[in-house]
Order: structure tokens, then C-alpha cells, then sequence
């Protein structure tokens, strides 16, 4: 299906904290297969790397979050009422 020229320019205002250099920039990423391969394509940039480091970065890598404790086990009850609270 492709995505679309706004697609793509979003894709790169968020991403990449820019608009795109040019329409030919733009024609290269008209075929990627949904946004989700767009976004995937954005993010594997080196431009996205170099300035977007903190995205990368692993929560356990966070200090702030490293003294937060997180529950991971829950009975099926817990599940289903977390569920009903965002139906």
C-alpha cells in the first residue's frame, strides 16, 4: 500500500526533528510497505542515533527508574480487571 508524503514528512519532523532536505528524499521512502516500516527505516538512521541517543537507551540504564520496583506477576483476576479499566 505505501504511505503517504505527509507520512513521511511527520515521520521525519518527529523522528529526526526536521522536515525533509527534499521531494527526492521523500519519493525514496513513498514505498515502505506502512508507517511502522516507515518509523522502523527513520530509527535505524545514523542521523536518528546520533541525535536521539536517549531513545536508545534501555530503561535498567535509566538511573531514575533503577530504584523503581515493578511488579511482573499477576494472577488472571489482576489481568482481567487491569483490562476493564482500559476497555
Amino acid at each position: 500500500m505505501g504511505v503517504s508524503a505527509d507520512a513521511v514528512t511527520s515521520g521525519y519532523r518527529f523522528f529526526l526533528g526536521r522536515d525533509p532536505e527534499s521531494k527526492e528524499v521523500v519519493a525514496t521512502h513513498l514505498g515502505a510497505k506502512d508507517e511502522m516500516h516507515l518509523a522502523r527505516a527513520l530509527m535505524s538512521s545514523a542521523e536518528f542515533a546520533a541525535r536521539k541517543r536517549h531513545f536508545l537507551v534501555r530503561p535498567a540504564e535509566i538511573r531514575e527508574l533503577a530504584h523503581l520496583e515493578i511488579e511482573s506477576d499477576a494472577t488472571l483476576a489482576e489481568i482481567n480487571a487491569c483490562l476493564e479499566k482500559i476497555k
